[in-house]
């Protein structure tokens, strides 16, 4: 019995002490590094996240949708009121994300651009979704990681 006692008292302390070096979420890394300077102003990621259609918009045959939510530093959500569709186009061409394979998925991958043998997709949506303002990108779905590329940021990972 004593030993019982003793094992789960040590399980209990491993476990406690394993919950402070654990590694921080999805939310909590990208809420890190989430901010892009463009010539605009600053924009904050809010989220990412897949979408099988987007104002009639289909995803095709093994890809998926990715929208990612963007606001301003300092703003729960842009205005449309305020904020210019027609400046963020200015900026919007510079967005490219990435996507990585473990291993390269058995389908074409004829539509995604290769650059220095890295894959990448153009974000060709941007607009308002419901209350949110977000881009929008066809991406092959399931992949290991996607990164937003945008001008000369470092990339973010999101992890829709």
């Amino acid at each position: 019995m004593k030993q019982i006692l003793t094992i789960g008292l040590f399980l209990g302390m491993m476990f406690s002490i394993s919950a402070c070096f654990s590694q921080p979420s999805a939310a909590e890394s990208l809420s890190a590094v989430s901010v892009v300077n463009t010539n605009i102003g600053d924009f904050q990621i809010v989220s990412s996240r897949f979408e099988d259609e987007v104002k009639g918009d289909l995803a095709g045959l093994n890809e998926k949708i990715l929208v990612v939510v963007l606001t301003q530093p300092g703003l729960n959500k842009l205005d449309p009121n305020t904020f210019s569709l027609e400046d963020f186009d200015q900026v919007r061409r510079d967005i490219l994300i990435e996507v990585e394979w473990l291993e390269p998925p058995d389908y074409s991958l004829a539509h995604l651009l290769n650059i220095d043998d890295k894959f990448f997709t153009l974000c060709s949506m941007a607009g308002w979704l419901e209350e949110d303002f977000v881009i929008g990108c066809k991406v092959p779905a399931p992949a290991d990681t996607y990164k937003l590329h945008w001008g000369e940021n470092p990339p973010v990972v999101l992890s829709p």
